[in-house]
C-alpha cells in the first residue's frame, strides 16, 4: 500500500476558503481520479493541512500523477495563486494496525437465537459508520468495533459518531440477553444491578 501525502502551509487570509474548497472540490475530485481507495485531510495549526491519499499499488499512484494530477494541479492554483506552499511525499506503508468493521450475519437471525444481534436503523445509519443500516451483526463486535473507533476519533464536535455506545433507539435487538440503554457490553444497568448484588 503506498501513502501519497501533501502538505499545505496556508497564508492566515486564504485558509478558512482553502479549507473549504479542500473538502468540496479537491479532495473530492482526486478520489474520482479511481487511483486511492482513500483520502483524509487533517490539520496541525490553523495554517498547516495534511492531505493523505492511500492507494493500493504504485501504479496507481504512478497514474494518478500521470493522467489527473496535473489538471488538478492547475484549478488548484487558479483558484489559489497566492497563499499555499506545498510539500508532497510518497510512502510505502510497511504494516497496519487497526481495527475491522464487524461482519454482518446472512439473513435474519430467529427471535430467540442465544447471541444477542443488533441492527443499525437506516435513519441513524451516518452516525455509525463502517456499519451497513440493516445488516444484522453479533452485538458484542458492533461493540468492540465502536469503542476502538472512539478512541482513533476522540473529537465528537463534529457531531458524527456515537458519543457514549449504541443507543438502543438506534437499533433494533435479537436474542441473547436484552440490556439497558445506552447498551454497552458490561456496562449496560442489567449487568451492573447483578454486579452489585
Amino acid at each position: 500500500m503506498i501513502m501519497y501525502e501533501v502538505t499545505a502551509i496556508v497564508d492566515a487570509r486564504v485558509a478558512e476558503a482553502y479549507e473549504r474548497y479542500l473538502r468540496q472540490e479537491h479532495i473530492p475530485d482526486v478520489l474520482a481520479s479511481g487511483c486511492f481507495r482513500s483520502a483524509d485531510l487533517s490539520s496541525a495549526t490553523p495554517d498547516r493541512y495534511r492531505m493523505r491519499y492511500e492507494a493500493l499499488t504504485e501504479e496507481d499512484l504512478e497514474r494518478y500523477l500521470a493522467t489527473h494530477a496535473p489538471g488538478l494541479r492547475e484549478h488548484a492554483v487558479s483558484r489559489f495563486p497566492e497563499g499555499v506552499a506545498l510539500s508532497r511525499e510518497v510512502w510505502t506503508v510497511i504494516q497496519q494496525w487497526g481495527v475491522a468493521p464487524p461482519l454482518p450475519v446472512p439473513g435474519t437471525p430467529p427471535d430467540d437465537t442465544p447471541v444477542r444481534m443488533v441492527r443499525l436503523r437506516p435513519e441513524f445509519a451516518a452516525l455509525y459508520p463502517g456499519l451497513d443500516a440493516g445488516a444484522w451483526y453479533p452485538a458484542a463486535s458492533v461493540i468492540a468495533y465502536f469503542r476502538a473507533w472512539l478512541v482513533r476519533h476522540p473529537d465528537r464536535s463534529q457531531g458524527l459518531g456515537p458519543l457514549r455506545g449504541l443507543e438502543t433507539a438506534h437499533f433494533q435487538f435479537r436474542g441473547g440477553v436484552p440490556r439497558g440503554a445506552p447498551w454497552l457490553a458490561g456496562e449496560s444497568s442489567d449487568e451492573r444491578g447483578q454486579l452489585s448484588r
